[in-house]
């Protein structure tokens, strides 16, 4: 944001800078043309002024007036007994005519023409009179004022450039210094996790804007904070108060196998056994996910996966292999990757033909605990399949952990993934 800010004063400087420089340029060029007028009608004046007629109708110049101006000049007879022809009988300059000054010499009103080098303003010149004895050119050299017109360009240029830069950096010093409170914010906000949803942003009594935003985030967090309360507290009541009916269940269901002749009531008591142990494993992950991460001890992820493949019995002809690549050192909260662990490989194990493993690695700073098997693979997303609590249960428990299960791999093997930042996990070792 901060640099977005610094941008955009930067442009907006720049373009001010380019609004200022077009308009000083068409001004300058209308000072200029303003400032060759003026010289070019007094020094027409003075010129004229210098030029006399003799009795006979001959043309000649005052050539101590004449030099007074700096002005080019060339002065053209008109046609008279003396001098019949159209002739240049005074100039200024040692060189051809130009082409301009050969154009104005039979103009009868004063003309204005501009050129590469020289501005020119021709007319006649009129005696007392009124007739008109000569053409008179005179031309004014364009580079003198063209040169102070682009110093001054480049000037302005070069401070308004000075100006840009040091609004820039006054800019980025003052959005920097503005906002720093709000990057200090959104670092603590990413520093806390579940553990610590106590946290608040430090406020003192001013008026600022971001301790007025500060105080509305505190109070938004006081409301989540209770709201996960309520929900833990509400998690927690549900799971205690269907532990206790599927404990009858399941000690009647025993008892019932005790008594139990029949080999298929037998087989179908335990299969409820089973299931009412499957309900219990979820009841348990439900209060897990009720508790606070801090309040759960720590193991390494090797100690969390060792504990959960040795808690499987797998069926004949499958293996269950731990595979640690790499990460097993990390410190884990114990019962959150077992309980988000135990049922991907309880689902793996029904589906595998021969083998499943539990493979631990790192990657990018996360930690990747996969759990493949060679079987059949799945089609949609097995999160979504209404088989039970066991894999919602494991999805649920790895984002209490900052973390999340996908499906990587959908055959060939079949691959789950539990994937946690390192940076959520306790500490490492």
């Amino acid at each position: 944001m901060a640099s977005r800010i610094v941008v955009t004063t930067t442009l907006l400087s720049l373009g001010a800078l380019a609004l200022v420089l077009t308009v000083s340029y068409f001004l300058l060029h209308e000072m200029i043309t303003n400032a060759v007028d003026s010289s070019l009608e007094k020094s027409f004046r003075d010129v004229a002024a210098s030029v006399t007629v003799d009795d006979s109708g001959k043309v000649s110049i005052h050539e101590p007036v004449a030099e007074t101006t700096q002005t080019e000049y060339w002065v053209f007879s008109k046609p008279s007994p003396s001098q019949p022809t159209l002739h240049v009988v005074g100039s200024s300059l040692n060189m051809p005519l130009p082409p301009v000054a050969v154009s104005l010499r039979t103009t009868t009103t004063p003309k204005r023409v501009d050129g590469d080098e020289f501005a020119y303003l021709g007319g006649p010149v009129v005696k007392n009179d009124n007739r008109a004895v000569a053409t008179l050119v005179v031309a004014e050299r364009l580079r003198p004022y063209e040169t102070s017109r682009n110093s001054l360009l480049i000037g302005l240029a070069l401070a308004g450039l000075v100006a840009t830069v040091g609004a820039a950096l006054v800019s980025r010093w003052t959005v920097r210094r503005t906002l720093r409170p709000v990057g200090q914010m959104a670092k603590a906000a990413e520093e806390w996790s579940d553990q610590s949803i106590y946290t608040r942003f430090e406020v003192d009594g001013s008026s600022d804007e971001f301790v007025a935003l500060g105080r509305t985030l505190n109070r938004l967090m006081d409301r989540v904070t209770n709201a996960l309360h309520n929900e833990q507290r509400l998690t927690s009541e549900v799971a205690h108060e269907l532990k206790t009916p599927l404990t009858v269940i399941r000690a009647e269901a025993e008892l019932s196998m005790l008594e139990a002749r029949d080999p298929q009531v037998h087989q179908r008591l335990e299969r409820i056994i089973e299931q009412i142990q499957t309900m219990t494993h979820s009841i348990t992950a439900l209060v897990q996910i009720a508790r606070d991460q801090d309040q759960q001890d720590t193991a390494t992820v090797d100690e969390a996966v060792a504990s959960v493949v040795d808690s499987f019995a797998p069926p004949d002809g499958i293996h269950l292999t731990p595979n640690v690549v790499a990460g097993g050192g990390l410190l884990v909260p114990r019962d959150s990757l077992t309980r988000s662990l135990s049922p991907l490989v309880d689902n793996a194990l029904k589906y595998a033909k021969s083998s499943v493993e539990v493979q631990v690695r790192t990657h990018d700073g996360r930690l990747l605990v996969s759990v493949l098997d060679d079987g059949p693979g799945t089609d949609g997303d097995p999160f979504e399949s209404p088989t039970g609590l066991g894999l919602p249960l494991s999805q649920r428990i790895a984002s209490a952990m900052g973390g999340q299960v996908s499906l990587t791999q959908a055959s060939d093997p079949t691959e789950i993934t539990i994937d946690i930042p390192i940076g959520e996990l306790p500490t490492g070792v």
